[in-house]
């Protein structure tokens, strides 16, 4: 059998010079990217889910009683019951969602745009919950 490594014998290591290296091609521009615009369809969907859970629980529900109850009768109805607890429960569901917004766009090194905009959007909630808290 003839060995493996007999064309090896035919030059000596020595001997073999590094060839100078060819120079490459660059590479073509990249496409550039588009710009995300994720948080502000999240802002938008916000907004529209804020005033929907406003709609549907901004009076609180209806009091358990009716009003025609006359105890002490003077003609006038004692008043309904008090109203259901609605309200509350989509308050603390938008405070939360309202802080995961914040540090989800804290992690990200957000431009002055979104700051205003999540500003603006604190306001638009504060105003809101006022005139709940008023109306109920």
């Amino acid at each position: 059998m003839q060995s493996v490594n007999e064309n090896e014998s035919d030059c000596n290591e020595s001997d073999a010079e590094d060839g100078e290296d060819g120079e490459g091609c660059d590479g073509g521009d990249g496409v550039e990217g588009v710009e995300g615009h994720g948080t502000e369809i999240v802002m938008v969907v916000m907004v529209l889910m804020l005033v929907l859970m406003l709609c549907w629980y901004g009076d609180g529900g209806d009091g358990d009683h009716d009003g025609d109850v006359d105890s002490d009768g003077d003609g006038d109805g004692d008043g309904g019951g008090e109203g259901g607890e609605g309200t509350e429960i989509v308050m603390v569901v938008m405070v939360l969602m309202l802080v995961l917004m914040l540090v989800l766009m804290l992690m990200m090194v957000v431009m002055v745009v979104m700051v205003v905009m999540v500003m603006v959007m604190v306001m638009v909630m504060v105003m809101l919950m006022v005139m709940v808290m008023v109306k109920g």
